[in-house]
């Protein structure tokens, strides 16, 4: 807009604003300024930055909760393969233990150990030619059993007094006794058996003079003769 002075020349030039209305001699009515004004460089310099300041910021909490995130699952991962590697440990720990490994790794089960019975000695009982004394048995049937057989040494019961020495092997009579057979001697029997109403006869020689004859041993109730100790 051109300012004039009162002789029509130009004073200064100046932009005139959409709004400003003149007189018919030039001068300037009067201005107004419009309700928008036009903003400036400096205006919009500090609204760009605002804005930009608050996108960063925005991005920034966006990029931490990302961050976050991320690393509350890597530690949970890392947890759980933790677990996991423990368990395999324990595992393999306990193959290991019960066998050995492989090149590739697997794990070759150890054989169970076998038990042997370790037997046990049998104690093996063999007979000899000494029997046991005072048992009786039955030499010749229907007669009273005896304890002594061909062959033994014999003495007399600790009971008896005497015993007899027949001729014979017959007992009823009394005149075939030839001696007497007394405790402390010895005899061994030769002959017999054999059976002489009812009682059972040997015929004995004693070791001390060789003297020979027949004795009884047993009327079936009670015996004089035992084996020799």
């Amino acid at each position: 807009m051109a300012r004039y002075d009162k002789y029509g020349n130009i004073i200064r030039e100046e932009p005139t604003p959409n709004n400003t209305q003149f007189t018919n001699s030039g001068e300037i009515i009067h201005h107004q300024q419009t309700n928008n004004p036009t903003p400036t460089r400096a205006q919009n310099n500090s609204t760009g930055l605002v804005l930009g300041i608050s996108i960063s910021g925005f991005l920034g909490i966006v990029a931490i909760g990302i961050v976050l995130i991320i690393c509350i699952a890597i530690s949970l991962n890392s947890s759980t393969n933790l677990q996991k590697s423990n368990q395999t440990g324990q595992n393999d720990t306990s193959n290991i233990t019960n066998g050995s490994i492989n090149n590739d790794n697997s794990v070759i089960p150890s054989p169970r150990p076998s038990y042997t019975s370790t037997p046990v000695e049998t104690k093996v009982f063999y007979p000899t030619a000494t029997r046991v004394p005072f048992r009786s048995y039955s030499a010749i049937n229907d007669c009273a059993q005896a304890r002594v057989m061909l062959g033994d040494i014999v003495v007399l019961e600790n009971d008896v007094d005497d015993l007899f020495i027949r001729s014979s092997s017959d007992n009823h009579p009394s005149n075939n006794i030839i001696s007497h057979f007394e405790p402390g001697q010895r005899a061994k029997i030769v002959s017999g058996p054999e059976c002489s109403w009812g009682w059972m006869m040997w015929k004995i020689q004693r070791l001390d003079d060789g003297f020979e004859g027949w004795v009884a041993e047993s009327n079936g109730k009670e015996f004089w003769l035992k084996l020799a100790e």
